[in-house]
């Protein structure tokens, strides 16, 4: 089981100064590495600063995988997922602005059963047609960047995911 929480450095938040999230992933349960199966199937935690307009003016995204050179020997050439019983810490930091500009810190763990290039080959080269659940919402939080915004840290909890596809980005932004 994953569970998730996510902790600020500020129990609330003050106007011009930055303040950072940590969100903590933990293997909780598990007997095996997270995420585990096809080397296609990864976790990705995302930060997202958002504006009132729905652009996204800062971005970090963190991908936990295994990454396999499979020709001309199979080749396990990296590994980021968690190990049983243990913890991975992502930090995200922001400047509050002095005025409230309408932003909101987007945060959202998500599991991915294959990746979008391999989705899309389903759907160009072997004609896939309806729209198959590829990437899974595991947690959610979003939040206001504006002063005198309350922080908490969310208890950990195990998820439970969405059962819907997912839009993905694959370029980092901030």
């Amino acid at each position: 089981a994953l569970s998730v929480s996510l902790a600020a450095d500020q129990a609330e938040l003050k106007a011009g100064r930055k303040a950072t999230w940590t969100l903590t992933l933990t293997n909780s349960g598990a007997g095996h590495m997270l995420p585990t199966g096809d080397p296609d199937r990864y976790l990705e935690a995302e930060f997202e600063v958002v504006d009132a307009r729905g652009r996204v003016v800062s971005a970090r995204r963190t991908t936990m995988s295994r990454w396999i050179l499979w020709w001309p020997v199979i080749y396990e050439y990296d590994d980021t997922r968690i190990p049983p019983f243990e913890s991975r810490d992502l930090a995200f930091s922001y400047a509050v602005p002095r005025r409230d500009e309408g932003l909101t810190l987007h945060v959202r763990v998500s599991y991915h059963i294959l990746t979008e290039r391999a989705y899309r080959r389903l759907q160009e080269k072997y004609g896939l047609t309806v729209e198959v659940p590829h990437v899974f919402t595991l947690y959610e939080e979003q939040m206001p960047l504006r002063e005198g915004t309350v922080q908490r840290q969310a208890a950990a909890r195990p998820t439970s995911p969405r059962c819907a596809p997912e839009q993905t980005h694959e370029d980092e932004t901030g």
